[in-house]
């Protein structure tokens, strides 16, 4: 008897919508970021990303999602709205859900880093139009990696 978790997969038109809201929501969760973010949201940013460099670093990738998605919730928190957190939550669930399927390589993760890396530069200089050009590049970045090749 076969028993386990069985996730369903997500085509490549979905991914898209997927990315797409992403895009607009990321922009917009970024922006409002860049003009609330405290101090600690910062230090909770980076220290993600420095957890993230050490996994790819050490090639156990097995983490990234999870820290990946801790990454763009504490962006979320710091947009100040419970609902954009709400979708941005429910949009990663979606990407991680496709990413079962479809992992992300070390390049890949490096790329993802290093575009996290210009979003917390923009929030740092409390830019809220570079933050949300850097998240909206982010999101459309990885969704030509990640649907372009399977739509």
């Amino acid at each position: 008897m076969h028993s386990g978790v069985t996730v369903a997969e997500v085509d490549a038109a979905e991914m898209r919508g997927v990315f797409l809201a992403r895009e607009a929501i990321e922009g917009l969760v970024a922006g409002l970021a860049a003009e609330r973010v405290t101090d600690a949201q910062l230090a909770g940013l980076e220290s993600v990303q420095q957890q993230m460099r050490g996994r790819l670093g050490t090639g156990s990738l097995q983490r990234l999602p999870e820290l990946n998605s801790e990454f763009h919730r504490i962006l979320a928190e710091a947009a100040g709205y419970r609902v954009l957190a709400a979708l941005t939550d429910q949009l990663l669930l979606t990407v991680r859900r496709h990413r079962i399927s479809a992992p992300v390589g070390p390049e890949g993760w490096a790329q993802v880093i290093a575009e996290h890396d210009g979003i917390v530069a923009a929030l740092r200089r409390r830019d809220p139009v570079a933050a949300a050009q850097a998240a909206k590049a982010h999101i459309s970045a990885q969704a030509d990696h990640e649907v372009a090749d399977k739509d």
